[in-house]
């Protein structure tokens, strides 16, 4: 059971932070960077293929073209929000391995590439995907209400909705993390992570704008870097975590085999 209470201060350095970061990215960018490519052929994959089957290849492109009209937009919000879904609960654990792995390496435990999908099998396993789940959710739903009340302009509507999603998200950083290292279940993971974050939400903006911009200059190497700069996000995540709350030295992923048996 984690020891986390709310009304611990929180003390979240913006120079350590960066630091940490890139301390950590240093010794997981290739790996990570690897792990990120072949998702991202995978995703690619299954993605293509499902619009195949349901639209056919012939009338693939034309589909999806249409799928922006104005005409289209309840088959288009409801099938981005299916989507959305489906990506959250497969690979959230994938989210959890890669922080994971950042852990391991700042731990000077073993870590591979296997790791990166270790919680899959894990005890959290539920709770990391029933909490990217609510979290998706939540997040299409501004999306959504957004669209739909058409606030004066299509343009207004998906900035309020873009600005939503961007707290939402700085709101639950440290959801994931709470879960694999603090031990909380998903609602009780959220709860912590709107708590902390809160109190150090414009710290995180910074962090995650720098880091942001940082992934981008990822697309100067011939657009295939960004998949090294990309792991940053994760390594930020992680130190963030560290060092507001900070980590047990405890291996998380040495329970899998005790509780299945």
């Amino acid at each position: 059971m984690s020891t986390f209470n709310a009304k611990n201060p929180v003390h979240l350095s913006f120079g350590e932070a960066i630091e940490q970061t890139f301390n950590t990215w240093k010794k997981i960018a290739l790996l990570m960077g690897g792990i990120l490519i072949l998702l991202g052929i995978v995703a690619a994959i299954i993605y293509g293929g499902i619009f195949a089957v349901i639209f056919g290849t012939t009338d693939l492109t034309n589909e999806i073209l249409n799928m922006q009209s104005l005409d289209n937009q309840t088959p288009r919000m409801v099938l981005t929000l299916i989507f959305t879904i489906i990506a959250a609960a497969v690979f959230s654990p994938i989210t959890a391995g890669l922080l994971q792995i950042a852990h391991n390496a700042e731990s000077g435990e073993d870590y591979s590439f296997n790791t990166a999908f270790e919680h899959y099998k894990s005890v959290h396993v539920k709770d990391i995907i029933l909490s990217a789940v609510i979290i998706n959710l939540v997040s299409q739903g501004f999306s959504i209400v957004g669209e739909l009340f058409a606030l004066q302009t299509d343009a207004i509507s998906t900035f309020i909705a873009g600005l939503l999603s961007l707290a939402l998200t700085i709101l639950t950083f440290m959801s994931i993390p709470f879960i694999i290292f603090g031990k909380l279940d998903a609602v009780e993971s959220i709860k912590a992570s709107l708590s902390v974050c809160g109190r150090k939400f414009f710290i995180i903006l910074l962090l995650m704008l720098v880091i942001g911009l940082c992934i981008g200059l990822g697309i100067l190497g011939l657009c295939i870097g960004i998949f090294f700069t990309m792991p940053l996000y994760y390594t930020l995540q992680y130190n963030v975590y560290r060092l507001a709350i900070g980590i047990d030295n405890v291996d998380e992923l040495s329970q899998i085999g005790e509780d299945s048996n």
